[in-house]
C-alpha cells in the first residue's frame, strides 16, 4: 500500500503576501489564468511549491522579466504533481532557491560558485 502524504501549504504571512503579488502578475496573463479554475489554485500551486521540497525566491521571481517569469509560472502549472506538491519532468523553476545537497539540483559546483558568488 502506498504512504498517503499530505501537501504542506504552510507558508509565514510574508511569504504569503509575496506569493499572492506573484499569483496577482500571473493573473493577468490570460493564456495563464486560462489553466486554471480560479486565483485560489495558481496561489495554492506557487505554495505547495515553495512548502515541498523546491523553495522559491520570491521577490526575484516577482521581479524578473516577463519571459523567465512566465518560464516558471506554466512550468509550475504544468509539472506540478497535486498530490504531492512536487515538481515532476525534471522541471527546476528558474527562481528556486539553490540547493544545499550536493545530490540534489544543481550539484556541488553551483553551490560553490553562489557562495562565492554571494560573499563577493
Amino acid at each position: 500500500m502506498a504512504k498517503i502524504t499530505e501537501v504542506n501549504f504552510k507558508v509565514s504571512r510574508a511569504d504569503a503576501d509575496r506569493i499572492k503579488k506573484i499569483c496577482q502578475r500571473g493573473w493577468a496573463v490570460d493564456w495563464l489564468r486560462a489553466s486554471y479554475a480560479d486565483f485560489v489554485s495558481m496561489r495554492m500551486d506557487v505554495t505547495a511549491v515553495h512548502c515541498n521540497g523546491n523553495p522559491l525566491r520570491h521577490a526575484d521571481l516577482l521581479a524578473a522579466d516577463d519571459f523567465n517569469f512566465l518560464h516558471d509560472m506554466s512550468g509550475i502549472c504544468n509539472c506540478l504533481d497535486r498530490n504531492t506538491g512536487k515538481l515532476t519532468r525534471n522541471f527546476r523553476p528558474r527562481f528556486s532557491r539553490p540547493a544545499r545537497d550536493p545530490d540534489v539540483g544543481f550539484g556541488p559546483m553551483f553551490n560553490r560558485l553562489d557562495r562565492a558568488r554571494r560573499t563577493a
